[in-house]
């Protein structure tokens, strides 16, 4: 204890020597160190700078330690086989829920609500149980202890146990609060892991009761914090910073446990901060601009720049000039180039006549610069052919009935044989002056919209899938339509129903007969045709059967009535054959 001189009511002042004496026995007596159940602040430094800093599992987070209430009266459900009740951050306050057990073993479990812790890790420590009990009679050695368990939906895995060092129940039938420990170790979590606690009671031949809500609040004391919970998606209780250069911008990466604060080096692609060799660069910059003759500089960082005086006209080659002009030197003499007008002297006389037929040429012009590229004299009748890479030089070839005459600059092609043009059908000819005209006169074949004639019309068949059609066979018995009523008739009509072209079997609804006798049905008359006709609507047995119903182009619906009917013919069967068991057993029993 530091002693301290003072003065009883309004006596004389300390004395200098008593304050300083005041003084130096309170920094003797200073707090360097306060100690938590979880950890130590500790104060260091001297004179008037102090450090504050938090050791032990206190520095996992900021804030006050979270508790959970262990609520008898919710019911989470039953997990692995087990019923559990709810352990919450908010306590019940209302009659209270007792739990009692006459044997050993776990008297009641508890588990947090979904999402709840919704952190990464458990800060290792200890957690302390806050827990109320009776005993139907005093005496023996009753004991509890309780076992820590994280639950991620489907297995329970156990963290901490204390069946170890069992806590004894001593206070007989008065309802008493008995305090343990249990030792945590770090734990790691998932972000959906929940918690549960199992309380686990040795009966010593005695009916236990765990008293829980009202004026008996079961608490359980934990290692987690109530500071932060969440920064920037990360849910680590502790959490550190770094500094990277990585990414194209100013950017922050969470992981784990620690935010990286990334400002990359700047270039043409990259914004970022300015680095110590392009700072140099930067830095050397132009300041001035000189100019040297025949280019003269105002000088600074933003000079005019033109040739020096002297330079006529070019000091300004962009203003406006007299039209036709041009920029040369002086007609007939060095000097200085000015804007003047075009003279005679200006133009070279040029290597070829200025009358007359141009020189002639030598040598072989090769294709690329116009020329042949070829070097001999063509007979008569002969033509420059292309051959791809140059030309070739032949002479027509006359063929079965032409005549070709090659003469000196022109070639006569002659008809020796062919002496007129006969039309045939579908073809015309006509004769005129200078030619023959061949004409197709055929239209082809007509297609109409028939659906009023009631009259026999029959399909057309080939006997190719592709290639040439040669020959287009029909049948007048066999499979024929008529246009008025729709009908097409067939002697025999099948479907592809090869096993082997089928799978995804499934089996019919077992409703699917009464949905059938609700299908609508009966005698009808086609709008299209006026006939009366029997038949379903295809709406109807959509919603029975909708693998029978098809929606054609033109958005009408169609039914598939011989699969429909086998389907429904063969469930009736099966039905048939039912009650006739059924019928059978009853004759038996009946002794008929």
């Amino acid at each position: 204890m530091t002693t301290i001189v003072t003065r009883a009511g309004k006596g004389s002042p300390l004395t200098n020597n008593e304050v300083d004496t005041n003084f130096t026995n309170l920094n003797d007596a200073k707090i360097e160190t306060l100690t938590s159940n979880n950890g130590s602040i500790v104060i260091t430094g001297t004179g008037s700078t102090r450090n504050l800093s938090i050791t032990g599992s206190t520095a996992g987070g900021g804030g006050a330690s979270v508790s959970y209430y262990l609520n008898g009266s919710v019911n989470q459900g039953t997990l692995g086989g087990n019923t559990y009740y709810e352990m919450s951050r908010d306590p019940i306050f209302g009659a209270g829920t007792d739990f009692t057990i006459a044997a050993d073993g776990y008297i009641a479990q508890f588990i947090t609500d979904a999402a709840d812790p919704s952190l990464l890790n458990i800060p290792a420590g200890n957690w302390t149980m806050e827990m109320y009990f009776s005993a139907s009679a005093a005496g023996g050695t009753p004991a509890f202890y309780l076992e820590l368990y994280k639950y991620n939906g489907t297995t329970f895995t156990l963290i901490a146990s204390g069946s170890t060092n069992p806590e004894g129940i001593t206070g007989g039938t008065s309802t008493d609060l008995y305090i343990t420990s249990l030792g945590v170790p770090q734990t790691t979590l998932a972000v959906t892991d929940r918690l549960a606690i199992r309380v686990y009671v040795i009966h010593s031949g005695r009916t236990i009761t765990l008293h829980t809500e009202n004026s008996n609040l079961c608490q359980i004391i934990t290692t987690f914090s109530t500071g932060l919970n969440a920064l920037n998606g990360l849910t680590a209780q502790v959490q550190g910073f770094a500094v990277g250069t990585a990414g194209t911008d100013f950017n922050i990466s969470s992981v784990t446990d620690v935010h990286t604060f990334n400002l990359p080096s700047a270039s043409s692609s990259v914004r970022g901060a300015l680095t110590s060799a392009d700072w140099t660069t930067f830095n050397g910059k132009v300041t001035s601009v000189s100019g040297t003759s025949p280019v003269a500089s105002s000088g600074g960082t933003t000079p005019a720049i033109s040739l020096a005086s002297g330079y006529g006209d070019t000091q300004n080659p962009y203003a406006s000039k007299t039209a036709n002009n041009f920029l040369a030197a002086p007609n007939g003499s060095a000097g200085v180039p000015t804007f003047r007008a075009i003279v005679a002297a200006d133009i070279p006389t040029l290597n070829q006549n200025t009358t007359g037929t141009a020189s002639n040429v030598t040598g072989v012009v090769a294709v690329a610069n116009g020329g042949t590229g070829l070097s001999s004299t063509p007979t008569n009748g002969q033509l420059n052919i292309g051959n791809g890479t140059g030309f070739t030089r032949a002479a027509l070839t006359a063929g079965s009935g032409i005549s070709v005459t090659n003469g000196a600059g022109s070639i006569s092609i002659a008809n020796t044989g062919v002496t007129s043009l006969t039309a045939g059908t579908g073809i015309s000819v006509s004769a005129g002056t200078g030619g023959v005209t061949i004409s197709n006169t055929s239209t082809g074949a007509t297609i109409t919209d028939d659906t009023t004639t009631n009259a026999t019309r029959y399909v057309l068949f080939d006997d190719v899938t592709s290639g040439t059609l040669t020959a287009v066979n029909t049948s007048s018995s066999k499979l024929f339509f008529n246009p008025s009523t729709g009908t097409l008739t067939s002697t025999v009509h099948t479907t592809n129903s090869d096993e082997r072209l089928k799978e995804n079997w499934t089996e019919l609804p077992s409703d699917f007969l009464i949905n059938l006798a609700q299908v609508k049905h009966g005698v009808f008359s086609r709008i299209d045709s006026g006939n009366r006709e029997p038949g379903v609507t295809a709406q109807s047995l959509l919603s029975t059967l909708p693998e029978a119903v098809v929606e054609g182009a033109d958005g009408y619906l169609s039914v598939n009535y011989g699969a429909a009917a086998l389907v429904s013919a063969i469930e009736l069967a099966k039905v048939v054959e039912e009650l006739r068991a059924e019928v059978a057993l009853l004759k038996a029993k009946l002794g008929e």
